[in-house]
């Protein structure tokens, strides 16, 4: 992956995850530059992967965070709703889904376009990403009030395949507004 696509994508994935959260009713989370962030001994976690492909880009997402992270964002509670277990599951493979939805909005404004998978959702006391064979995987960290957010980016792009520089505050307007439920 080129340096310019390196920071485009970097950038995107930041805007992302500050939307989303902003989405649950949370303040913004802070993308940490050093991965290295403390964390106190946890009984699980919680690693939601989405894939993506197009004929000039594929990869995943991965998003991996503690169960107290996803009760915290839930949207039940903006309704008055209880959350349990099942319903945390739920919302780890929701989490990745709408993060990368978001992220397929920002990159299809600049014509890079590519079709999601659907999420899967796993849980461990640890977890360990490999490094992909070809492309790159970029490791990004948030640090906020519910707890730290973990997300990898992995990607194999055509080396003809440039992002230009996305400006974020001028995105077009979709037909519904990310995170928004839509019943048919």
């Amino acid at each position: 992956m080129s340096d310019q696509n390196r920071r485009v994508s970097v950038k995107v994935m930041e805007h992302s995850i500050d939307a989303f959260i902003i989405s649950t009713g949370g303040s913004s989370y802070k993308f940490v530059d050093s991965p290295e962030v403390h964390r106190e001994t946890v009984d699980v976690r919680f690693a939601s992967i989405i894939g993506f492909s197009s004929s000039s880009f594929k990869g995943s997402l991965v998003a991996i965070c503690e169960s107290d992270f996803l009760d915290k964002t839930h949207p039940n509670h903006q309704m008055g709703m209880p959350v349990g277990p099942d319903e945390i599951a739920d919302w780890s493979s929701e989490v990745a889904n709408q993060h990368l939805g978001r992220v397929k909005n920002i990159l299809s404004a600049n014509d890079v376009k590519f079709d999601m998978g659907t999420p899967t959702t796993v849980s461990g006391r640890t977890m360990q990403l490999t490094e992909p064979k070809e492309g790159i995987m970029l490791k990004l960290t948030f640090v906020g009030e519910h707890g730290p957010l973990d997300v990898f980016f992995q990607a194999v792009m055509d080396k003809n395949l440039i992002i230009k520089y996305i400006d974020l505050e001028k995105q077009p307007e979709s037909s519904a507004a990310e995170g928004d439920s839509i019943l048919f």
